[in-house]
């Protein structure tokens, strides 16, 4: 087994990405559309409403 403790290992994992993030090549991700927001809002919505209708049906 690995002499390492997992505290170390995650710590080493963390400055990795933490550098990557810090090169100024990175690419940053996009930030949520107005649709993102409505996707994540409506597709819990009708998943609830379904399961309340599924129930009586």
């Amino acid at each position: 087994m690995d002499s390492k403790s997992f505290e170390s290992e995650l710590n080493e994992e963390v400055q990795e990405r933490i550098a990557l993030m810090e090169d100024p090549s990175y690419e940053f991700p996009a930030a949520l559309t107005k649709v993102d927001w409505v996707a994540i809002a409506l597709i819990p919505t009708i998943s609830i409403i379904l399961l309340v209708l599924g129930e009586f049906l």
